[in-house]
């Protein structure tokens, strides 16, 4: 045994520097040392072509959609819209908490008090609203008018004094308390039977979104606009879902904690459409590697040719296991652990990651069938695993 692993190490030596290929190395970067080339040229040789013969599909005809097929379906992030000349229009979508996402109102008037103002929406910074106030007369205001140099709120950018006007600021003239700027020619006596009329001055205020528009969820089919990276993106509102972010939190007394906190996640179309010819995945193909088929025909075969052990000795393992069959009176028998203590050594390299995570994986893929599934399964791999413990007993040999 030893002879012949010694010659397969002189070969694996020998054959992988010359598979190694010499590949272009920039400037900055370092010259890969040895094992670096072995390891991957062993990677590009035997796991790369062994992975892609046993996890071949056999089920491959689904694998991708006829061309005009999978309108209106999300395939990698990319919403389909249609299907024209031979090509598919699409665009991307993105995933972001809900609370991150703003409307975009179309514009609109509201009627003040004595006139008519409008709002929209500012395509720099959607956070922001445009006002715009038209200029109008009006003969008389019983509001509160404050002058403009004792005005310490929102005021347009461009504020001029006119010569023989005084000018005023009042919130009173909107529901919201948007700052109006009002015009009125001065005269010699407040006591003058008939006043000049006052004149709303034309202007334009920029104000917080929240001052004049109620914070509202998005709802499908919305224009909505969200940040990245310091620039406003435009969107539509494709849906939204729920998810749950879990995540262990250590106390000061050492102990963990599970914190699981919910969240909405918007589901946003690009405004941008895009082209592509190529052609698509099928989302919902049936997958049927190659090993599986192998490993099922297999653990079948054996179940039978057994004659069902899986069955038959599981009354029989559970008693070597409790120690029937161990004879503490004779004292030259072999082996140095107990069928117990042989058992806790192959569980503890079995039962793994695989085992409890795994299970977790497939019961979200697949849903609650998957546990029948996974049953069937350690069925019949108990004939296998019987199969080739039994082959290892009978052809193993002492160094």
């Amino acid at each position: 045994m030893r002879k012949e692993l010694r010659i397969l190490i002189v070969l694996l030596g020998m054959l992988f520097p010359f598979l190694a290929q010499a590949e272009e190395v920039k400037a900055d970067q370092e010259e890969p040392s040895f094992f670096d080339k072995v390891d991957a040229s062993f990677g590009k040789y035997f796991v790369g072509p062994l992975a892609s013969i046993m996890f071949y599909d056999i089920y491959f005809w689904d694998n991708t959609l006829a061309m005009g097929d999978g309108v209106d379906t999300v395939i990698d992030d990319q919403h389909i819209l249609r299907f024209e000349n031979g090509e598919y229009i699409f665009v991307q979508q993105s995933s972001l908490p809900i609370s991150t996402v703003l409307t975009i109102p179309e514009k609109e008037e509201r009627k003040g008090s004595a006139f008519l103002w409008s709002i929209e929406v500012n395509q720099g910074d959607f956070s922001k609203i445009d006002v715009s106030i038209p200029e109008t007369a009006i003969p008389s205001l019983e509001v509160k008018l404050t002058p403009v140099a004792e005005w310490k709120g929102e005021l347009p950018q461009k504020l001029a004094l006119v010569d023989g006007m005084e000018t005023f600021v009042t919130e009173e003239l909107t529901a919201t308390g948007v700052p109006v700027v009002i015009d009125r020619p001065i005269v010699a006596s407040e006591d003058t039977e008939e006043l000049p009329p006052y004149q709303i001055r034309a202007q334009k205020l920029r104000l917080e979104r929240e001052v004049l528009l109620k914070t509202e969820e998005a709802k499908a089919g919305e224009a909505v606009a969200y940040q990245q990276d310091g620039a406003w993106i435009q969107g539509t509102l494709f849906s939204i879902k729920d998810n749950v972010k879990t995540r262990f939190v250590k106390s000061e007394e050492g102990s963990i904690s599970r914190q699981d906190q919910e969240e909405r996640l918007a589901i946003i179309d690009s405004v941008k459409e895009e082209k592509s010819a190529s052609i698509y995945a099928n989302p919902k193909n049936i997958s049927l590697p190659i090993v599986v088929i192998w490993l099922i025909l297999g653990a079948i075969y054996f179940t039978f040719k057994m004659n069902f052990i899986n069955l038959r000795g599981f009354v029989h393992a559970i008693r070597v296991v409790k120690g029937d069959y161990d004879d503490e009176e004779k004292e030259d028998v072999e082996g140095e652990v107990s069928h117990f203590q042989a058992l806790s050594s192959a569980l503890s390299a079995t039962v793994g990651l695989g085992n409890i995570a795994g299970v977790a994986i497939a019961v979200s893929v697949g849903g609650p069938g998957a546990i029948f599934w996974m049953v069937v399964a350690g069925f019949l791999g108990m004939s296998s695993k019987f199969t080739e413990c039994s082959l290892g007993q009978m052809y193993r040999r002492k160094d």
